[in-house]
């Protein structure tokens, strides 16, 4: 009697099981495999922020391979942004100049664009209809570094107790004490976009890895992502005078993405 309840539940249990592959295979045959994917990405990440676009193509089941550009703005972590003080001498040579808050102390401003092959995992599949699927996603890939010289408007006091102002990038070949750059009695703000004709390239190579979690319906993409990454740089990249800077830059991130799935035409 032992041995005919044991082969019963036996029997039981195979059936569920069957009926459970059965009804998964069928989900599979009906549902529609698309073979390309496009994402738009916003970025917040230890040093600022970012934008970029994902392109996937589709090589198993589980298995997405392609490419990621993005634009991403690093500070470093000891900027701090303040008001300028009231400048000094005749104020009718600040009218054409407007006064701006700025960072104390900053030598260039850096920005990385950055393009990586990426491969896209599926650990978990969400159902057709709802539920949410998990993707293990690894980037490799080169960041070319974009180091512009900031600027700030400085006022110039003349013998006469009137005043100029002049956009001034700082420099390193001046004592600290007699700077201009650094005295913050004469720094009237941000010169903002002056010395794009300056820039200077870094290159680099990022090394990432992250979780997403996309719960929209096929072929909508709307997801959310966390990671951390490796960004390093062949030398030391100069963000600010004064204090030590480095080449590498750990950080971790969280995205938005939106995109779409869809079949080649």
């Amino acid at each position: 009697m032992l041995n005919e309840g044991i082969n019963g539940m036996l029997k039981r249990s195979i059936l569920v099981v069957w009926l459970i592959a059965f009804t998964w295979a069928k989900a599979q045959e009906d549902r529609i495999l698309y073979r390309l994917s496009n994402e738009f990405f916003p970025e917040i990440h230890s040093y600022s922020w970012a934008i970029g676009w994902r392109h996937l193509k589709h090589k198993t089941w589980k298995h997405w391979w392609g490419w990621e550009v993005g634009l991403a703005h690093i500070k470093h972590p000891k900027e701090t942004r303040i008001q300028p003080l009231p400048a000094f001498g005749d104020a009718s040579c600040l009218q054409s100049v407007q006064m701006r808050s700025y960072v104390y102390g900053k030598q260039n401003d850096f920005w990385t664009v950055r393009l990586a092959i990426v491969n896209s995992l599926l650990l978990f599949d969400a159902a057709e209809e709802s539920g949410v699927s998990v993707q293990l996603v690894t980037n490799i890939g080169l960041s070319l570094g974009l180091l512009k010289p900031y600027y700030l408007y400085i006022v110039n006091i003349k013998p006469d107790n009137s005043c100029s102002v002049e956009a001034t990038k700082y420099d390193s070949t001046l004592h600290p004490l007699a700077n201009p750059f650094l005295d913050t009695r004469y720094i009237y703000g941000s010169a903002g976009l002056t010395g794009l004709g300056e820039l200077k390239i870094r290159p680099g190579v990022l090394v990432q890895t992250s979780i997403v979690f996309n719960w929209a319906k096929e072929p909508a993409m709307r997801s959310v992502e966390v990671g951390a990454r490796i960004e390093h740089f062949i030398k030391e990249v100069p963000i600010m005078a004064l204090i030590d800077n480095k080449a590498m830059f750990p950080a971790l991130f969280l995205r938005v993405t939106f995109g779409k799935r869809k079949n080649p035409s």
